[in-house]
């Protein structure tokens, strides 16, 4: 009987699939990262949108300035980036979470100062929080929420892009019930 002979390789073959394999690992890696920014860009996008709608509800009905911008800033903590440290928070998600749970109802009343550091770009970062509203043609409320430098903090972002930040705003259009409904003391 015969033996049977192992199959010998070149020394060209050796390691190639090692390589290959290492090739379309990295190329996956690739893929996913881009669709993970683009998921997480989607997300900022839609809490922006939701904050826009927020602030031209809060106008509609009668809301003083204060209470409109503070509107807009709650409705966009989502995509506002980690809390502004103070000595309750110690810069992890699950204690942010927790201090969030209690001061944003705070924040909302009015009995506490709370800060995100895309806000006021005070803190790591120089994006901004802005939120205005006009009115157009008397009746209808337009308003618009918008972060200026939202940073793109993802691996490999450069295959993608070459800024390290970009622009997102919200934009919403609503009927002026508190000029029917309200007397603004304005004849």
């Amino acid at each position: 009987m015969k033996k049977k002979q192992a199959k010998r390789f070149s020394k060209g073959e050796r390691g190639e699939a090692i390589v290959e394999s290492m090739m379309c690992l990295l190329l996956i890696c690739l893929i996913l990262f881009g669709l993970l920014q683009m998921f997480y860009l989607s997300v900022a996008q839609m809490l922006t949108d939701y904050s826009s709608f927020c602030t031209a509800r809060s106008y509609a009905v009668g809301f003083a300035e204060y209470l409109v911008d503070r509107a807009a800033r709650v409705a966009a903590i989502g995509a506002s980036g980690p809390m502004v440290e103070d000595q309750d928070y110690n810069g992890s998600m699950l204690s942010q979470f927790a201090v969030e749970t209690s001061r944003i109802p705070e924040y909302i009343s009015g009995e506490r100062w709370l800060e995100y550091e895309y806000w006021y770009g005070e803190g790591e970062s120089n994006t901004t929080l802005s939120a205005g509203t006009s009115l157009e043609g008397g009746n209808v409320i337009l308003s618009e929420v918008r972060f200026n430098d939202y940073p793109l903090e993802m691996p490999m972002r450069a295959a993608y892009t070459s800024s390290d930040s970009t622009n997102i705003s919200g934009h919403a259009g609503m009927m002026n019930y508190a000029g029917i409904f309200l007397d603004t003391g304005e004849d």
